[in-house]
């Protein structure tokens, strides 16, 4: 199945077919035309050959004729001079007859016959004359003959005279007709020629004798002959058949005298017959030179006849072929017409399809990148995806007065960056294109996956000003700033190429021929693009700088870096030496502003002929509210989140390989992919790789990674295999989730850890090294496993996890070189001991990181590296390892186990945990503790310094409360917090001795409230029931304080006898507690022992609001009662040896004094303090020290006077009314309610009424 085109294909294919249909109709036009003219021409040439054809034919007809009428008259000549010859040859014989003797006449008569006509033509004469005569004869002698013979000769002469009448045509028929009189007689010839001989005689009528004998008189005469001799023949034969005897006689002897009269008559003939022949001959030469001339004459019409036909049927063929001529062109016109009309159709088809192809191009255009007129951009959002292309302009192709405007389009990701030459002043024309497409790039790449690094050496960042707004939301999006210097333009360059060449090495390989296509397999962890921007090159580029450029042009776009160059050809370039300006031109696309237009080097021959427009910036408005609007996407949108799921599922750590983990030979857990198709892995206990130092700025994913390794080790490992400590000193609660869980591997959980809560930690450490070190020896063991496998005892691995761990030397004091002591054996000899250390900060530039030993970070073989800068990137990983700083995205790390070297860096990224399904997984780590028996977990030990101590859930104080442990009255404990340690508990000892009295001090009242009770649960736990008294002091009331009357719910405890009284009640509860203090006296005075007596203490909260109490310097008189502040003062002083105690909190130093006064001994009988946060001066006041003005929330000091000792907890907070009745062993039914009450119905001294 063949790819989808892409949009510059799309459009180059729209431009093709524009072209193509353009340059085809003016083909098909041109071609249409060509066969027009060419038919045309063929019809011309058809014509003109037709014509010659005919004019040929006409003219071989003409030739033909002519030589056919050449012919005939030759053969007419011929025939004449045949004729000619023969007549002369019959005129030569005839002479030569006529000079012969009679003889030869007579036999010439005979033999001759022409001569025999000749005689026979005299006879017929003669007989014809006879004939006349015999009619002559006939008439007279009609009345002896009755006129039979003069009807019968008068027949045969109008026979002969009627025969000549016959026409011409008739003339063989008439003979033969004559010839058949005998038998068919005269009426069989009237039969025969009834019609013609009447319209013979018609025509005698018409024209007359005259006429008649003027045509016929010829053949009147040789028809005479004819008949007369026959006639005169036929008279003689009827003269006998009829006995006409003298018509016998006068027939015969006229016949004698013919022949009588024929002798001389042809004596005379032959005389005459040279004559005649001479005559004849001239005479037949005369009428063969007349019929010669007639026949040719006659040839003439007939020719002109014939040539008057070929001329004609010429005409009409020549007529009929331009007839024809005209309907070819006639036809040929049609279809040129037909023809141009369906190239118009096809055009116009064409066309609407390249429009619907554009406007299918401009609605995806539009989709990725819209004008930036568009309505769209106030509500743009940005695509998820790459675009196919980025749009920068429009191309404008003109062809044969049509015109198509298309969107400029460059392909991305394209495998050339982006050169920008300026000629002739143009440069703010060039600034302008390169703005705009730098804010196509950005409002079209994925938010988050573009980032600039821009060099303005000349503009000092003018030119891309409007860009800077991305830094209000992520400083990595422009590289902190525009750099300017030669120096930091070189360094920028050089990060650059190492990036480079870090992608080629890590990410690309042999595996992928573009970043593209390893982003393609990377998904969450695709590498984002980076830009390079610079203006106004080559100023500020040195030598070195100019080969880095080119090193990134070209191998840069492979890895998703790119270059936009703005090329100012009036600057000088670097020294030709080591820059070659042709480098730029071979690698790059290279754009041209100019005066006049805007030409551009388009791989695409197709668009090579099109001009181009550049598009502007959008105004201002637009500008700054995409670029902000882009920045906040950009600052979500750079996140990458590999989901946890998928890390694990790719790891093979799937549900049935939870806790099947063996840590005898070490640890390996899962962090994150690593390039598109691995998973990095956390590998402690093999080699130098046994601790981890961490590094990650702020954002840069460190608490991430801290989840997703604490998650893998308790999903893969069981508590039986690993135990964790875990110290985060950051201010945040990232690690209470699984103090919440109760992770079962954790022993310890540090949240917003202190200083001296992480020594304490160590130093647990320490003491379990000393103790796996003897183990060890005994077990003939030199590491773990061995131990492991000697002893068959599952000794868990421990590791100590510290985030911020450059709070231990925040300071550098005794604790600081405490702690380098301690992390110095661990590192050492934990390793072998099955004790690891990983250790997480933001920096270790911090001021006095630098006590820690280079030799501890040195045995810290695995370095992992989140987003930090040059110093730390050199620190954590090694002097010439600068990589970490070029990670720009939170969760990107580079994990090196080779001590940091280059060749060690693998980079990876973090596997997104989030919080919700962090718990999801700690609920299944919980499912399966309880299933093993590992739930809930044994001392485990929770420190939570960003909240109060929890009396509720501090497991030691619920199990004392419900489970009293009975301790001896001269040594008695006041719990008052949680320790920042590893131990249960912050207690005051009582003891009966001098200055055994609390004060707090301090103005968190609620806080003093917790301490003051906690004291007295605890104290009146250690003692046996009714062998306690407490006189508390309650001096608020409910109008000024919501904590007001708390302590009423102490008074009805039935384990200790427990007082509580307001300042009215001050005088007579000071009465009674002197009473027993004077009475204790007295019994010491005789030597009594004050075991058996009850412990007594005074509490009083709220020392400020006693009036009572002010301080009275005057002297007592005699028998004078004292007051009551004097009455104190003598109860602190003499009342601890006699087993009466005092706890008194009081919310400022100035109040203290104003109510016991400036001496110091009154403070002094305050042996044990505790102090809350309070100014310096107070501090060293009430211990000697500054150290109480350094207190956070939620801290004190609890100071020893006597030891002068200091030990930082945390207070107790207010526990709910509920667990104090169920620790009080009553009811619940005193509630809030109860403590409005009045207090005469719940105060001391209300029963005796």
């Amino acid at each position: 199945m063949s790819k989808p085109k892409t949009l510059i294909h799309q459009a180059k294919d729209i431009l093709d077919q524009f072209c193509y249909a353009i340059t085809e109709r003016a083909t098909k036009q041109a071609d249409a035309e060509r066969l027009f003219n060419i038919r045309q021409q063929e019809i011309e040439a058809d014509f003109a050959r037709s014509q010659k054809q005919i004019e040929e034919a006409f003219v071989a007809e003409k030739a033909r004729i002519e030589v056919e009428h050449l012919d005939r008259q030759r053969v007419v000549r011929d025939r004449l001079e045949t004729t000619q010859s023969s007549i002369k040859r019959e005129t030569r014989q005839k002479e030569t007859a006529v000079g012969t003797s009679f003889t030869e006449w007579t036999n010439q008569f005979f033999s001759d016959s022409s001569f025999r006509s000749i005689c026979f033509q005299f006879w017929s004469i003669w007989c014809s004359i006879g004939l006349l005569g015999g009619i002559v004869v006939s008439l007279i002698a009609m009345p002896w003959t009755g006129g039979k013979y003069f009807l019968f000769s008068l027949l045969w002469l109008m026979l002969a005279v009627i025969i000549p009448l016959v026409r011409k045509g008739l003339k063989e028929d008439f003979i033969a007709n004559i010839k058949s009189v005998g038998s068919v007689g005269f009426l069989g010839v009237w039969k025969e020629l009834k019609e013609k001989l009447i319209a013979n005689v018609k025509m005698v009528g018409s024209v007359g004798f005259w006429g008649v004998w003027k045509e016929l008189k010829e053949e009147l005469i040789a028809s005479v002959k004819m008949i007369g001799s026959i006639g005169f023949l036929v008279n003689i034969v009827l003269s006998l058949l009829f006995k006409e005897w003298l018509a016998v006689i006068g027939s015969v002897i006229w016949c004698l005298g013919g022949i009588a009269a024929f002798l001389p008559y042809l004596k005379n003939l032959a005389e005459q017959n040279f004559a005649e022949i001479h005559k004849e001959s001239r005479q037949k030469l005369n009428d063969s030179e007349n019929l010669c001339q007639r026949e040719l004459s006659s040839l003439e019409p007939e020719r002109t006849q014939k040539l008057n036909k070929a001329k004609d049927k010429y005409s009409n063929q020549l007529s009929s072929a331009e007839s024809a001529k005209r309907g070819d062109f006639s036809d040929v016109q049609n279809n040129y017409q037909r023809n141009l009309r369906k190239v118009q159709d096809d055009f116009e088809t064409w066309m609407s399809a390249v429009k619907g192809y554009l406007a299918d191009l401009l609605r995806q255009v539009n989709q990725l990148s819209p004008p930036w007129t568009d309505t769209i951009w106030h509500q743009w959002t940005t695509p998820a995806t790459l675009p196919p292309v980025v749009r920068f302009g429009l191309l404008r192709k003109n062809l044969n007065g049509y015109s198509l405007v298309i969107p400029a389009l460059l392909p991305f990701p394209s495998p050339k960056s982006l050169l920008i030459n300026v000629i002739d002043q143009e440069k703010p024309k060039a600034v302008a294109v390169m703005q705009s497409l730098l804010l196509r790039l950005l409002a079209n790449l994925p938010p988050g996956k573009i980032s600039f690094i821009f060099i303005d050496p000349v503009g000092l960042g003018a030119n891309v000003a409007p860009f800077m707004h991305l830094s209000d939301y992520d400083e990595k999006l422009i590289r902190d700033q525009v750099w300017v210097k030669e120096q930091d333009i070189k360094q920028r360059l050089v990060e650059l190429t190492d990036h480079i060449a870090l992608v080629h090495q890590k990410y690309l390989r042999n595996q992928y021929a573009t970043i593209e296509e390893y982003n393609r397999d990377a998904g969450e962890i695709a590498e984002p693009y980076r830009f390079l921007v610079v203006v106004d090159f080559p100023v500020n580029f040195s030598a070195e700088a100019g080969r880095c450029l080119i090193s990134i042009i070209q191998k840069g776009p492979q890895c998703g870096v790119y270059s936009i160059i703005l090329n100012d050809f009036s600057k000088p370039l670097p020294p030709a030496s080591s820059f070659n300006i042709n480098d730029f031109y071979q690698a790059m696309r290279v754009l041209t502003v100019k005066k006049g237009g805007v030409e551009m080097e388009w791989p695409e021959a197709d668009f090579k002929d099109c001009s181009l427009e550049l598009e502007n910036p959008p105004d201002k408005d637009i500008f700054n509210r995409l670029v902000n609007q882009l920045g906040e996407g950009a600052k979500n949108g750079s996140k990458v989140e590999v989901p946890f799921d998928k890390v694990l599922e790719r790891a093979n750590l799937n549900p049935d390989q939870w806790w099947q983990g063996n840590t005898i030979d070490g640890i390996q857990v899962p962090m994150g992919p690593s390039g598109a198709r691995k998973i990095q892995h956390l590998e402690i206990g093999q080699g130098t790789a046994q601790h981890v130092l961490m590094i990650g700025m702020t954002s840069s994913g460190k608490t991430t990674l801290f989840h997703v390794l604490i998650t893998t080790l308790a999903l893969k490992y069981s508590p039986d295999e690993l135990e964790l400590y875990l110290i985060d000193f950051k201010k945040g609660v990232e690690f209470k989730v699984y103090a919440t869980s109760q992770l079962p591997h954790a022993r310890v959980i540090a949240i917003e850890s202190e200083r001296e809560f992480g020594l304490s930690v160590l130093e647990g450490l320490d003491a379990e090294l000393k103790r796996r070190g003897d183990m060890f020896r005994q077990a003939m063991a030199q590491n773990l496993a061995s131990y492991r496998r000697n002893t068959q005892y599952s000794l868990p691995r421990i590791l100590l996890l510290v985030d911020e761990f450059q709070e231990f030397f925040s300071e550098e004091d005794t604790l600081a070189s405490k702690v380098t002591q301690i992390l110095d054996r661990l590192v050492r000899q934990g390793r072998a001991l099955g004790i690891h250390i990983l250790m997480g900060s933001q920096t270790l530039a911090t001021s006095g990181i630098h006590t820690l030993k280079r030799g501890i970070i040195d045995q810290m073989g695995i370095r992992i590296a989140l987003q930090c800068g040059d110093q730390d990137s050199r620190t954590i990983l090694d002097v010439n390892n600068d990589a970490a700083k070029l990670l720009s995205r939170s969760g990107e790390a580079i994990y090196n186990a080779k001590n940091g070297l280059v060749e060690g860096n693998n980079p990876f990224q973090v596997a997104w945990l989030p919080i919700e399904l962090l718990r999801q997984y700690l609920h299944e780590i919980e499912k399966l503790a309880r299933q093993t028996g590992h739930y809930p977990p044994k001392s485990q030990v929770v420190f939570e310094g960003n909240a109060p101590a929890n009396m509720e859930t501090h497991h030691g104080l619920n199990e004392l409360l419900t489970h009293p442990r009975l301790m001896t009255s001269t040594s008695l404990l006041a719990w008052l917090g949680e320790p920042i340690a590893l131990k249960e508990v912050t207690a005051t000892q009582f003891r009966r001795q001098s200055e055994n009295n609390l004060l707090i001090v301090g103005q968190n009242e609620e806080a003093a409230l917790s301490t003051l009770l906690a004291s007295v649960l605890t104290l009146s736990a250690y003692q046996a029931p009714q062998t306690a008294k407490f006189y508390i002091l309650d001096c608020f009331n409910p109008i000024d304080s919501t904590n007001a009357y708390w302590f009423t719910q102490l008074s009805n405890s039935s384990r200790q006898q427990i007082k509580v009284g307001l300042p009215r009640q001050l005088p007579e509860m000071f009465k009674e507690i002197v009473m027993e203090m004077n009475l204790r006296l007295e019994k010491i005075k005789t030597h009594s022992s004050l075991s058996d007596q009850s412990t007594v203490y005074l509490i009083i909260y709220g020392l400020q609001r006693a009036r009572d109490l002010e301080f009275d310097n005057s002297p007592s008189k005699l028998n004078e009662p004292l007051t009551p502040a004097k009455q104190l003062v003598q109860i602190l002083h003499e009342g601890p040896d006699l087993g009466i105690h005092s706890l008194v909190w009081c919310d400022t130093v100035s109040n203290f004094k104003r109510r016991v006064g400036q001496q110091a001994q009154v403070l002094r009988e305050f042996g044990m303090r505790v102090l809350f946060q309070m100014s310096e001066e107070d501090s060293n006041f009430l211990m000697g020290n500054k150290l109480a003005g350094k207190l956070g929330q939620h801290r004190a000091l609890l100071y020893d006077h006597g030891n002068n000792q200091m030990e930082k907890f945390r207070p107790f907070a207010l526990p709910s009314l509920e667990w104090l009745n169920r620790v009080l062993g009553r009811p619940s039914q005193q509630t809030e309610s109860s403590r409005g009450g009045e207090a005469e119905n719940i105060f001391w001294g209300s029963k005796g009424r």
